[in-house]
């Protein structure tokens, strides 16, 4: 069953067994585009796909990205790597220091970017920093 503001529909875009008129597609799109619907689509072997707006989208990947409490939530690790490059270690330099192969220093810097919505490890040093995760 739909949410409130939601509205299910299956790849054919039947809903209760009557298929939706092929005009009304338009219109439910600019539903979901304003933001005032969301659909729910599901084929016949049960695959689901939802659509909804940018900004629920922007909203629901920043709730992913922090805690219950609005934190973000960096791994040990993580933090271990940003407090090093805050110290003014170098990933290759954090790397040899922590014993891990430099790639897997990269591929933690790219998930906390990520986590942090910041696009360089400088901007994550700081972004942990306003967010209370560093010194």
């Amino acid at each position: 069953m739909a949410e409130p503001g939601t509205r299910d529909a299956d790849a054919d875009g039947v809903r209760g067994g009557s298929p939706l008129p092929p005009d009304s597609w338009g219109a439910l799109l600019d539903e979901v585009a304003a933001g005032r619907l969301s659909l729910t689509l599901e084929s016949p072997n049960g695959g689901r796909v939802a659509l909804l707006a940018a900004d629920e989208l922007t909203r629901l990947q920043g709730a992913a990205r922090t805690g219950t409490n609005g934190t973000v939530r960096l791994t040990g690790r993580e933090l271990e790597i940003l407090s090093l490059l805050a110290a003014g270690s170098t990933g290759t330099g954090a790397a040899a220091r922590l014993g891990l192969a430099p790639n897997t220093v990269a591929q933690h810097l790219v998930a906390a970017r990520r986590k942090l919505g910041v696009r360089t490890s400088a901007a994550a040093v700081d972004a942990a920093r306003r967010a209370g995760l560093l010194p």
